[in-house]
């Protein structure tokens, strides 16, 4: 499993935040996406603010 710096920096704080990285990967991944649908903006708010 490869972890870049700011993620492992983000795994050193919390255990927890292992889960919220993968979740943080699909919305960078999806921000072509989300260029195209706006609609999705409010759902990744969402996720940013758990």
């Amino acid at each position: 499993m490869l972890i870049s710096g700011i993620d492992r920096a983000r795994a050193l704080r919390t255990p927890m935040t292992l889960a919220k990285d993968d979740v943080l990967r699909s919305i960078r991944s999806g921000a072509q996406a989300v260029k195209q649908d706006p609609s999705l903006r409010s759902s990744i708010r969402r996720e940013r603010h758990r």
